[in-house]
């Protein structure tokens, strides 16, 4: 690295750690000081001369399928090794079972291959070991009862994709500290997920005092769970993509620390947060005890009847969607008071009724998602809750959003556009989009949506707002679709709208229009289709020219109301480039793996 220079003390070298007291190096991180290092470490290295070593990360670098030097057993002080992804190959040398005082050691994604003489010696030699990674390691010589030999500190075991074969030992569910165990895609191996178990989900699995995460998603597991005593450390439970059926032990729902619970994609015929099953009747009033509940995912089933208020009292919950049910109710504006609340999707339901003027202060002040399309709302947009949205509009002095949390959120979205669906996998944090198209809303759009400067897409197509499009849109410098279509709105095409330079997809078709269609930056680029319906605008794409009082010159044909030709224009739609209503459909699971 460029500080890095001879004659320089090495200790103020960037990834050099030395003690502060003798001066000796015990610290190398050439992951952060040289990413991406080539070459090979042969025995003769005077990396093995820093005997005071106490933590060496060569991870992510390329050592050329070199083998892996016996003697990185001689430095003895060494606490934390990570060799991860640096291209080593040929056998994990016995020395390495001399690095008694090792509490972490990581030989992941490399090529390496380990015999069962030397993981017995590393097994009683290691006995201070909390964390081991071994993915992608050749452990095909290895017999699984050996893994019972492993330090009882162990808190992090990783030997996924290692080729192991024969009987999973149970017994390794006795270890007290273990939280994490990783022996997935080992398909000679009794593992945990995408291998082949069948029969009943067995209890012995989640008798782990300290067990956060168990995953046994991708198996033939079937029939229902038995009840049992569940750890109540357990955070993290993923029973996805298996035939379970039948009734939800109501245990699981005891569990205090519990954010994720994916069941998602079994045969299950209960009322429960499953998306994409054939669930029927109401929505339970209660969850029991699960008050860490973070998202709650009906999506696509057969629910019905109001939604419960009690959900009002899970604080921590992030995301609701009930889209494509059943459920008959009114704006839940008591969700309001849901201060972490991101994503609300009530799409294809039966509510009804204005949305409240709620009394809660800065109700859903957090919301970044929201879609209240294909429902049966009606009166004003819900200008009440607008000017709290602060997710939605709040932006710093450099444009950036002050709402940002972590880089992305786990959730799926697919959004509908131009005809086709896009499905994401993790939602990017700065996206804000508000759907609330094919209502019955009428009146005046309220000019405070265009305080919302992070919207990126708006829709409020197919209801019954009038008054003119409001100049405060100009604001609204993140938004990358506009949709007002088939709606009464009245009064010329703001000017303004032109400062919305991020704009790609506009649709003002089928509304009371009039006057030239402003020219210049990205409205230069939108077609006929995106201005069809209003009788009355002139000028570029349309063939009609303005006269000079920005009017159409030639008389027009008579005005047709929306209301009366909607029916008839909608099967052109299809063919048409305009924005459809924007689709939220979320897929919860806060990713460990990608459904």
């Amino acid at each position: 690295t460029n500080s890095w220079t001879e004659g320089t003390d090495c200790c103020s070298w960037n990834g050099v750690t030395c003690d502060n007291v003798t001066g000796n190096v015990v610290g190398l991180d050439l992951y952060s000081s040289c990413s991406w290092l080539v070459g090979t470490i042969d025995d003769n290295s005077t990396l093995f001369h820093l005997s005071h070593l106490q933590s060496l990360n060569l991870a992510y670098s390329n050592f050329l399928g070199s083998q892996l030097s016996p003697e990185f057993g001689w430095l003895k002080e060494l606490t934390y090794l990570n060799l991860s992804a640096s291209n080593f190959g040929g056998l994990v040398p016995y020395e390495m079972s001399h690095l008694s005082k090792l509490t972490h050691l990581v030989i992941s994604f490399c090529v390496l291959t380990i015999e069962q003489k030397t993981f017995d010696l590393l097994a009683s030699n290691l006995t201070k070991l909390s964390l081991l990674h071994l993915r992608k390691t050749n452990m095909s010589l290895i017999k699984p009862f050996s893994l019972l030999n492993l330090s009882s500190t162990m808190t992090d075991l990783d030997m996924g994709d290692t080729a192991m074969e024969g009987n999973f030992p149970d017994d390794i569910f006795r270890f007290p500290n273990l939280q994490i165990l990783n022996l997935k895609l080992n398909s000679q191996l009794t593992d945990l997920s995408r291998n082949y178990f069948e029969g009943r989900v067995p209890s012995w699995w989640f008798t782990l005092p300290s067990l956060i995460s168990i995953n046994l998603a991708w198996n033939k597991l079937n029939g229902p769970i038995d009840p049992f005593q569940w750890p109540n450390s357990l955070q993290d439970v993923r029973l996805e993509e298996n035939e379970i059926r039948g009734t939800i032990p109501n245990s699981i729902f005891q569990l205090v620390n519990l954010t994720i619970l994916d069941l998602s994609s079994n045969d299950l015929l209960i009322t429960l947060h499953l998306e994409n099953n054939s669930l029927e009747g109401h929505i339970h009033n209660t969850f029991a005890n699960a008050s860490h509940l973070r998202s709650l995912d009906l999506y696509s089933n057969k629910l019905e009847g109001p939604l419960p208020r009690s959900l009002a009292k899970y604080i921590k919950l992030e995301v609701v969607n009930v889209e494509n049910n059943m459920i008959s109710d009114s704006f839940p504006c008591w969700m309001g008071s849901l201060s972490e609340l991101k994503i609300l999707v009530l799409r294809s339901n039966q509510f009804d009724g204005p949305p409240c003027n709620s009394n809660i202060t800065f109700p859903f002040q957090a919301l970044r998602i929201i879609d209240l399309s294909h429902t049966e709302f009606t009166g004003f947009l819900p200008r009440r809750i607008f000017p709290s949205m602060e997710a939605m509009k709040n932006v710093d002095e450099h444009g950036r959003l002050e709402y940002m949390g972590r880089a992305f959120c786990d959730e799926s979205i697919t959004v509908a556009m131009k005809g086709h669906d896009f499905q994401f996998q993790k939602i990017f944090v700065m996206f804000r989009a508000m759907d609330l198209s094919s209502n019955r809303f009428h009146r005046e759009i309220s000019e405070v949506l265009g305080n919302f400067k992070s919207l990126k897409v708006l829709n409020l197509s197919h209801n019954s707002l009038t008054g003119n499009i409001p100049v405060s849109f100009e604001n609204m410098t993140a938004l990358k679709s506009l949709d007002l279509s088939f709606n009464k709105l009245d009064g010329r095409i703001p000017e303004q709208l032109l400062s919305i330079t991020a704009l790609s997809l506009l649709n003002l078709s089928y509304n009371r229009l009039w006057g030239h269609i402003p020219r210049g930056n990205q409205f230069n680029t939108f077609e006929n289709d995106s201005y069809i319906g209003n009788i009355r605008l002139c000028g570029e794409p349309l063939t009609v020219r303005c006269s000079n009082d920005g009017l159409p010159k030639a008389p027009r044909l008579a005005y047709f109301d929306h209301d009366e030709t909607a029916s008839r224009f909608d099967w052109k739609m299809a063919k048409l480039r305009y924005v459809p209503g924007l689709v939220i459909g979320l897929s919860i699971g806060y990713m460990v793996l990608s459904k």
